[in-house]
């Protein structure tokens, strides 16, 4: 068991995968293959960052509460 643990220790290590990685970026026989790894690879970069918008009326309220200047 020692004998498999140490062979799978060389071949998966981050520079195997990078390589892989490479090699799948790189070919051109399957598209959807090269896009994921263009998708993982800028995950990995964090090369584009996700947007989310949506209503925020909670911060607003709270926003608009905190900066109103009318006397109490």
């Amino acid at each position: 068991m020692a004998y498999i643990n140490e062979l799978l220790e060389v071949a998966l290590n981050e520079a195997h995968v990078d390589k892989q990685l490479a090699f799948l970026l790189t070919q051109n026989a399957d598209l959807g293959v090269k896009l994921g790894a263009i998708r993982e690879f800028n995950a990995v970069r964090q090369r584009i960052t996700k947007k989310f918008e949506g209503t925020t009326t909670l911060a607003q309220a709270i926003h608009q509460a905190l900066t109103d200047k009318t006397p109490e």
